[in-house]
């Protein structure tokens, strides 16, 4: 089984566990972009036909299947957790219908408080998929421009509205800064979004990315 990481800093892991956050893009891998130039090339000499953008990812990946994509419809992904946060979940006692409950995960709790010198036990990119306790399921994968994601998608990504002294904002909470972002529209916080994870300039360069539609199942 895969995994895939969301930020914690900015809400989306969880979103993705509450069922707000059902899209996720993500940009083409670095290891991939060599070989799909290559393809590109070698497709003009055969078909003089000079293929870009999202025609040419959809001949790579979907039509001649010469590149594999990161995951594909239908796969079952866990969501990548820190160890010591999936036992803080086992630990609350809210996250259970009753005391009894509770008790039940008594050896659950002690099997994640064994990893305590895991390098997972803090850090997410050193976790086992098998481990996790919660997953999507992947339902659809398409290619777009990154700016051409919808107001509507934006929500989807698991950006925030909310309305204060009769106006509607949209953004997101920074954990470690414990302020809210305020933005007009939806599309201007994910902009503003996507910056702080990926790097100033993201948005401006309007990159072709992966997006992938998903449904909590676990």
């Amino acid at each position: 089984m895969k995994k895939m990481c969301f930020s914690e800093r900015f809400g989306l892991h969880d979103a993705v566990l509450e069922g707000r956050k059902t899209h996720t893009r993500r940009m083409i891998p670095l290891s991939a972009l060599a070989k799909i130039e290559a393809f590109q090339r070698e497709y003009y000499e055969a078909t003089l036909d000079r293929l870009d953008g999202i025609e040419l990812l959809e001949q790579y990946y979907i039509v001649e299947e010469k590149g594999k994509l990161p995951f594909k419809v239908g796969d079952i992904v866990a969501v990548a957790q820190r160890y010591c946060s999936i036992l803080d979940e086992l630990e609350d006692p809210q996250n259970f219908c009753c005391m009894g409950h509770w008790e039940s995960a008594k050896g659950k709790r002690a099997h994640y408080a064994g990893f305590l010198h895991h390098p997972g036990f803090m850090n997410k990119m050193f976790v086992d998929a098998e481990e996790m306790p919660h997953q999507i399921k992947i339902k659809r994968v398409w290619f777009e421009h990154l700016q051409d994601i919808s107001n509507e998608d934006c929500l989807k990504e698991g950006i925030d509205k909310w309305t204060a002294q009769g106006k509607r904002y949209y953004g997101f909470f920074d954990n470690d800064k414990g302020v809210f972002s305020h933005h007009p529209t939806p599309r201007d916080a994910y902009a503003h979004l996507i910056e702080r994870i990926s790097g100033k300039g993201t948005w401006a360069s309007n990159p072709l990315v992966i997006a992938y539609e998903f449904e909590k199942v676990k």
